[in-house]
């Protein structure tokens, strides 16, 4: 009797912890860091200078009705280097990129949770562009290429917390 007992609990903590794992991940806030002096045109400047705030927010609204006073700590930091790689004349659709590390941090406690890498080319920033336009045309210091890049890198912090990261 007592086996059957504590087979029972057994079961139904592992059916509980299953379940626990199985829900969706709600985000309290998001925290952006970015070094922004590899942005050194003065145009450039006027979007990317406020990366930061924007990718909050554009993080933030991937998790519209995600989001609970106890959920995680979305926090990113940016690699300043990759950052720069926008500005390069020699770099390619592909070659340009936002990159960032993205950590998942307890709320109550700070303990980190998980960590991950993602990144947001050119070419995955296309699809966010008006309609019409040519990301090899689009010039890096424009507001829609500005927003793309925001938006397919908020999309990529989404679908990896979402996919368990």
């Amino acid at each position: 009797m007592k086996l059957c007992t504590w087979l029972a609990g057994a079961a139904l903590a592992i059916a509980a912890n299953a379940h626990a794992q199985d829900a969706p991940v709600t985000v309290s806030d998001v925290r952006v860091s970015a070094d922004l002096t590899a942005v050194t045109s003065e145009l450039a400047a006027t979007y990317w200078g406020t990366l930061e705030g924007d990718l909050a927010s554009a993080v933030a609204a991937e998790f519209v009705g995600r989001t609970a006073p106890g959920g995680v700590v979305v926090a990113i930091d940016i690699d300043e280097i990759a950052l720069a790689s926008f500005f390069d004349a020699t770099a390619g659709a592909d070659d340009a990129r936002l990159t960032g590390d993205v950590g998942l941090i307890n709320a109550a406690n700070e303990e980190v949770l998980r960590v991950f890498t993602v990144s947001a080319t050119a070419n995955q920033a296309a699809s966010y562009l008006p309609a019409g336009a040519d990301v090899v045309m689009i010039s890096p210091t424009s507001a829609e290429f500005y927003a793309a890049v925001v938006r397919a890198f908020a999309r990529g912090v989404a679908d990896t917390v979402k996919a368990g990261g």
